[in-house]
């Protein structure tokens, strides 16, 4: 579940941050990448780096801090036999 008033917007990334996301995706694909663009298969040749661990150096991947909060539960009920699920940031129920 995801609250959409949540959702970070309005950010712009420059070109090599969009190459860097497209190489992740890439790397992590289980089976099927596409593109329009034959060349935007290959993310690896214009990327500045493809050492896994430099890739986020500027943090760029995290959301900005004072845009999205992180301190939100989840309360969930449905109408069917009245069931209901409760958990906080970190998981706990509350009766735990």
């Amino acid at each position: 579940m995801k609250h959409l008033g949540d959702i970070q917007y309005g950010r712009e990334l420059e070109e090599d941050e969009v190459l860097r996301i497209n190489y992740i995706l890439k790397k992590r694909a289980t089976r099927y990448v596409a593109a329009v663009d034959r060349e935007w298969l290959y993310p690896e040749r214009h990327v500045s780096t493809t050492e896994w661990r430099a890739l986020d150096d500027d943090w760029f991947l995290l959301p900005h801090l004072w845009k999205v909060g992180f301190t939100t539960g989840i309360f969930a009920g449905g109408a069917k036999g009245g069931a209901t699920f409760a958990a906080d940031e970190y998981g706990r129920h509350p009766w735990q």
